[in-house]
């Protein structure tokens, strides 16, 4: 069978597998998608990294995931103590290392993100320098916008994809979920990465994010100029 990233196909079906097993645990509501799972899963077995930052690691979904595809060192982040809870239950046995939020390890090869990152904490995720692949679980797209600007800084040339809707392959329901994205980094020269990040811009949605910015802004100073006349003239129909 093919690996081809962006195809829910793998060999081993490591993904399948932790989806049933973690879709029946405490916690389980927000974990990543199967479909998200099994295109983790073949970026896991192309680039095979030695280490790995889950960050927003949930009840360890996706770090478990990690640990059966390619037993890398395994570094999570996650906010939330009752998800932290669960997860030293879940991932018992595994050598897991907890981060704060102003730390990012230097020899990740490899990020999922799965949680609220600032541009701060993305600047020191891309300045690893033997980064190979992130990986976005949902939509996420102001957090894609901001890691697409900041890898061209950085001297990344990145191909972007967004994929999902892979689940009749696996006998389920056919229909559509989120697959997630990612970003394939390569190190390389500046011209390179300056059309690497042009290519980008409609796929990632960078061209219509300030159209968007642009409108909600307009929409905001047009409802103010209206909010107080629309209320005087209540006023003056209850009168």
């Amino acid at each position: 069978m093919s690996k081809k990233v962006g195809r829910a196909v793998t060999e081993k079906h490591f993904a399948l597998q932790n989806h049933d097993y973690f879709s029946k645990l405490e916690g389980s509501k927000h974990i990543a998608t199967l479909t998200s799972q099994l295109n983790l899963e073949n970026l896991l077995n192309q680039f095979n990294p030695k280490a790995i930052l889950d960050w927003g690691s949930g009840i360890g979904t996706l770090t478990n995931l990690a640990h059966k595809v390619c037993d890398p060192k395994l570094y999570a982040f996650e906010q939330d103590k009752y998800c932290r809870d669960l997860a030293a239950i879940n991932l018992a046995g595994l050598p897991v290392e907890y981060v704060s939020e102003d730390y990012i390890p230097v020899d990740i090869e490899a990020a999922f993100l799965d949680g609220e990152i600032s541009k701060l904490q993305i600047n020191r995720l891309i300045a690893s320098k033997n980064l190979k692949f992130i990986f976005i679980e949902g939509w996420r797209n102001k957090t894609v916008i901001e890691i697409s600007r900041q890898l061209q800084r950085k001297g990344y040339a990145a191909k972007f994809e967004r994929h999902g809707g892979w689940l009749s392959y696996y006998s389920k329901p056919e229909g559509f979920e989120k697959g997630g994205a990612w970003f394939i980094l390569e190190k390389t020269n500046k011209p390179k990465v300056l059309i690497s990040r042009l290519k980008r811009i409609k796929s990632t949605g960078a061209a219509a994010d300030p159209i968007m910015k642009a409108f909600f802004e307009l929409s905001t100073k047009t409802h103010k100029f209206r909010h107080p006349k629309s209320t005087f003239l209540s006023r003056k129909r209850a009168l």
